[in-house]
């Protein structure tokens, strides 16, 4: 199976886009990293990787003009 993310976070997306760290209480994943992070629309986001207790990016991709 391919990996799946889910974060719990307000306002998700932007925190993702600013390439917030996440503790991995507020992380539930299946399979295993890296995991793509997307948005509704299937946009990829980020790359995250479990480091410790945390989710940290690997790599953000910058939203034009947003």
């Amino acid at each position: 199976l391919p990996a799946k993310v889910v974060v719990k976070a307000p306002d998700r997306e932007a925190a993702i886009a600013n390439g917030k760290v996440f503790d991995a209480t507020m992380v539930t994943v299946t399979g295993d990293g890296p995991y793509a992070m997307l948005d509704p629309a299937g946009g990829l986001l980020a790359v995250y990787e479990q480091r410790g207790t945390g989710f940290k990016p690997s790599v953000v991709i910058p939203r034009g003009g947003e």
